[in-house]
C-alpha cells in the first residue's frame, strides 16, 4: 500500500486559513529531499527520449531546406513531419510531469512510473484542455490568462489524488481557489521572487563580472538549480494544495464562461494577426519601393511585381520538373529525346507546354524553338537542345531570383556548340550568385538548367 504525502503541514502564522509561503517552502524541501534521487532517475528518462527523438531534426531541416529550395513535398508530408516530433515530446513532459507529482506524493519509482503511464492520455487531455483555456485568456490582454491559470494551478494534483477525470478535475481546482484567489497568488508570487530572484542576479553577475572561462562553469551550476527549483515548486504546490483541499468550498456550476473567454481571445488574436498583416502588406511595398530586377536598365518596362518573385519561381521549378519527367517517359516509349518540345505535345506526353506563371519576365511564350537570346527582345519560356544522336538533352528556364538556391544545384552546362542548337547554361559574371544568366542586351536573368 502507498503510504501518500497529504497532510497539511503543522499550525504557523496563516492568512486565510492557509500557512505562509516560507512554511509552505520549508514543508516542500523537507518532502522533497529525501526523494531527490528518484525524482532524478524520473527526469532522466524524458531527456533520453528526447534526446533519441533528435534524430527527427534532420527531417525537420530537410522539409524546411525543400522549401527554401522551392523543392515542395506535400503538404501532410511537411504537417506529419513537423507536429509528430512536437507531439511525441508532449507526450513525454506530460508523463514525466505526472510521474514526478505521484513520487513527490509519496509513490515509490516503480509505482510512480506505472500510475503515469496507465493516466497519461486522460491527463494529457486535461492538460490540452487547460491550456487551451489559459492561452485563450492570455490573448485577452494577460490579466485573465494570469486569472485563469491560478484558478487551475491544483489541477494535476487533484488529478493524482481525488482520481477525477475531465473537466471535474478544472472545476474542482477552480472551486478550491475560489474566495481565495489573492492568497493563493500571494504564495506563488513570493515563492517565484525567492526561488527564481538569487539565479536571476547569479546570471547577471556571471554575465558581468566573471572571467569567460568560468561562466560555462557557472551557467552549468545554474542549470542544475533551475531543475531542482522545479522540483521544489512542484513540492510547494502540493504542499499548498494539501492544505487547501479540506477547506470548505462551493461548487462550479459551469466552465463555459471561461471557455467564452478563451474563444473571445482567439478571436481577437485571429482579429488582431489579420489586422496586423494588412497593415504590413501595406507598409513594406511604400518602404522597400519597387521591386529590384538585376541588370535591368532604368528605361526598361518591368511588370508591376504583385507576387512573391520565390513563389513565382517555385512554379518555374515544377514546370521544369514536369517537362523533365515528360522528356523520359518519351525516351522510354520512343528510344530517343524529341527535337523539339512541341513533340512532347504531339506525342501526349503532356497536354500543354507551360507558360510563364504571370509572363512576369518579357516576351516568354511556350514555344520551344530557336535560340536562347533571339529575337533581340524575347525568348522562349524553355531552351531546349538535343544531341545529335538524341541520346543527351539540354533544358533550361530563366528565373527572376538570381539567389534562389536551386542555381547552386543545376547543371551549368553548354551547349552552343551543339550542331542542333544549344545554350549556356552558367553566365560569365563573378558577381552573381552560384551560376549565370539569361537574357539580351536590355534584360538579364539567372539561368536554371538540367540534362538527361
Amino acid at each position: 500500500m502507498v503510504e501518500l504525502n497529504t497532510q497539511p503541514v503543522s499550525a504557523s502564522p496563516t492568512t486565510n486559513g492557509l500557512p505562509g509561503t516560507l512554511t509552505l517552502l520549508g514543508a516542500a524541501l523537507k518532502n522533497l529531499l529525501p526523494k531527490v534521487l528518484t525524482l532524478l532517475v524520473i527526469s532522466i528518462v524524458p531527456i533520453g527520449i528526447i534526446a533519441l527523438l533528435a534524430v527527427f531534426a534532420p527531417l525537420i531541416l530537410m522539409l524546411l531546406v525543400s522549401a527554401l529550395a522551392g523543392i515542395w513535398l506535400p503538404v501532410p508530408i511537411i504537417i506529419l513531419g513537423i507536429a509528430a516530433p512536437i507531439i511525441a515530446i508532449s507526450f513525454i513532459m506530460a508523463w514525466a510531469q505526472l510521474a514526478i507529482i505521484y513520487a513527490i506524493r509519496g509513490f515509490q519509482l516503480g509505482a510512480a512510473l506505472n500510475a503515469s503511464t496507465k493516466d497519461l492520455f486522460s491527463y494529457f487531455k486535461i492538460i490540452l484542455i487547460g491550456e487551451f483555456i489559459a492561452l485563450g485568456a492570455t490573448f485577452l490582454f494577460v490579466l485573465p490568462g494570469i486569472a485563469v491559470s491560478v484558478w487551475f494551478a491544483f489541477a494535476a494534483f487533484i488529478f493524482a489524488d481525488q482520481k477525477k477525470r475531465g473537466l471535474a478535475v478544472l472545476s474542482q481546482s477552480r472551486a478550491l481557489v475560489q474566495g481565495r484567489w489573492w492568497s493563493i497568488f500571494g504564495r506563488f508570487f513570493v515563492a517565484g521572487i525567492i526561488l527564481l530572484g538569487p539565479m536571476y542576479i547569479i546570471t547577471l553577475l556571471n554575465e558581468s563580472f566573471v572571467p569567460q572561462n568560468y561562466q560555462s562553469i557557472i551557467q552549468i551550476v545554474l542549470m542544475v538549480a533551475q531543475f531542482l527549483i522545479g522540483l521544489l515548486a512542484i513540492a510547494f504546490t502540493n504542499e499548498l494544495y494539501n492544505n487547501i483541499k479540506n477547506q470548505p468550498t462551493e461548487p462550479i456550476k459551469s466552465n463555459k464562461p471561461l471557455v467564452a473567454m478563451a474563444l473571445a481571445g482567439y478571436v481577437l488574436l485571429f482579429a488582431g494577426g489579420a489586422y496586423l498583416i494588412s497593415v504590413v502588406s501595406n507598409f513594406i511595398p511604400q518602404m522597400i519601393g519597387p521591386p529590384y530586377y538585376p541588370d535591368a536598365p532604368s528605361n526598361s518596362s518591368i511588370p508591376n511585381d504583385t507576387e512573391s518573385r520565390d513563389a513565382r519561381d517555385a512554379k518555374r521549378l515544377q514546370d521544369i520538373s514536369q517537362m523533365q519527367l515528360a522528356l523520359a517517359l518519351y525516351k522510354n516509349d520512343q528510344g530517343t529525346y524529341p527535337s523539339t518540345l512541341d513533340a512532347l505535345v504531339d506525342t501526349g506526353f503532356i497536354g500543354t507546354l507551360p507558360n510563364d506563371p504571370d509572363m512576369i519576365l518579357p516576351s516568354f511564350s511556350n514555344t520551344s524553338t530557336a535560340s536562347p537570346l533571339e529575337p533581340p527582345k524575347s525568348f522562349p519560356y524553355f531552351l531546349y537542345a538535343v544531341s545529335p544522336t538524341k541520346d543527351k538533352y539540354h533544358l533550361g528556364i530563366a528565373l527572376e531570383n538570381p539567389e534562389n538556391k536551386a542555381l547552386c544545384t543545376d547543371a551549368d552546362f553548354d551547349t552552343k556548340s551543339n550542331p542542333n542548337g544549344g545554350f549556356e547554361g552558367f553566365g560569365d559574371n563573378p558577381t552573381r550568385f552560384c551560376d549565370g544568366e539569361r537574357g539580351n542586351d536590355n534584360l538579364k536573368y539567372p539561368m536554371y538548367d538540367v540534362a538527361g
